[in-house]
């Protein structure tokens, strides 16, 4: 009877051993500092930072990481962050004591997730040719800031390959040929411009442009824009965050060298009737209700 009664007393105090020694192992790593990122931004504002925000927040959960949102004030050599993500049009004295990635500009020697607009500009104008041909398209270029600009200098390359008429977008009016059956706009404004003219009746053909904003959803669902390029800032903030987890610092040897990584890029959807009601696209077409 003693010999099974040993027998338990010692497998219980081996269990209560193993117990011991498991958590001892686990400590050191529980109590470990844990990765923290955060997005800097000048103003919370705005349906693009929102979808920005819940991208990256659905990073961060997958992966089990704090993500804030600060401004750059916040900033100070307390601060303990795995690295920052930076809104365009940021500055701070204090972003190069952190590893940084950036969102929606260029930044030299730095990680950057940007908008597609080159792509969009060509991708605009190879769906304008599908609706009609070279000669009844028209491309409305703009120059008004920097991403109607590289959206406009894309398609305009694009347009002149394909025997596309090429127009300036000017703010006091313009005319189409009385023949233009598609028109490209390479800026909200210029979209704008076209979405009225369909509605007066003055152009009946196809218009084709980027987000027209507040109007987006009524623009397309009357047919004022035949397909409309729209930011997937969700997206954005997705794979901004993670590829701050995979490190964005580079080393001192790449930083001697010049050397600048390649963006990541993302493309805009081309939003039309057909597709501006599918549940992926939701989030781009109804920002306001995700």
């Amino acid at each position: 009877m003693k010999r099974p009664i040993i027998i338990s007393v010692v497998c219980v105090a081996a269990a209560v051993l193993l117990l011991l020694w498991g958590f001892g192992q686990t400590a050191p790593e529980a109590g470990g500092e844990a990765e923290r990122y955060a997005l800097v931004i000048r103003d919370d504002t705005g349906t693009f930072l929102m979808q920005l925000r819940k991208g990256m927040q659905a990073a961060a959960d997958e992966a089990g990481v704090s993500l804030s949102v600060i401004g750059p004030g916040d900033l100070s050599a307390s601060s303990k962050y795995s690295a920052l993500m930076v809104l365009a049009g940021v500055d701070s004295p204090r972003l190069s004591e952190f590893p940084t990635l950036y969102i929606g500009q260029t930044m030299k020697d730095a990680w950057c997730v940007l908008h597609g607009d080159s792509g969009t500009g060509v991708r605009l104008m190879e769906r304008a040719l599908a609706l009609a041909p070279p000669g009844q398209t028209v491309l409305l270029v703009d120059g008004g800031n920097a991403r109607a600009a590289a959206r406009s200098g894309a398609a305009e390359a694009f347009a002149g390959t394909h025997g596309v008429q090429v127009m300036d977008y000017d703010t006091d009016g313009f005319t189409l040929p009385p023949n233009c059956a598609a028109a490209v706009a390479a800026s909200p404004r210029a979209t704008q411009a076209l979405a009225a003219m369909k509605r007066s009746g003055t152009f009946d053909g196809a218009v084709l442009g980027v987000d027209t904003g507040d109007s987006r959803v009524a623009d397309l669902e009357d047919g004022a824009v035949t397909v409309m390029a729209l930011d997937n800032p969700y997206a954005m903030g997705y794979l901004a965050l993670r590829k701050a987890r995979e490190g964005v610092a580079l080393t001192a040897e790449q930083l001697s060298a010049g050397y600048s990584p390649d963006p990541i890029v993302v493309d805009a959807l081309l939003a039309d009737q057909q597709n501006m009601y599918l549940p992926e696209n939701v989030k781009q077409v109804f920002p306001l209700l995700q």
